[in-house]
């Protein structure tokens, strides 16, 4: 077998595999590409990762708050109850 078509064939083992770990962290685009490219240094970088969190806006202060089931925000105090931003 042609040298390039192993290098492609493994290529794309690896982007398969960093994508499906990638998507567990909410980062599927991003582990494709780093599994496609650096192969098994790719996978470790996109395990590494931390996972990914939607963050939404304090309507007063405008501070970051990662859930929206939080009753004060953290930076300015102000009492949040269900408040309807969306994620940044």
């Amino acid at each position: 077998m042609d040298p390039i078509v192993i290098i492609l064939l493994v290529s794309f083992l690896f982007g398969t595999i960093g994508f499906f770990i990638g998507d567990s962290r909410g980062y599927a685009a991003v582990g494709g590409l780093l599994g496609s490219i650096f192969g098994p240094l790719g996978i470790i970088v996109i395990t590494s990762m931390v996972l990914a969190t939607p963050t939404y806006l304090c309507p007063y202060c405008g501070g970051g708050i990662k859930s929206r089931q939080v009753q004060r925000c953290r930076h300015c105090g102000s009492p949040l109850g269900m408040f309807g931003n969306d994620p940044s």
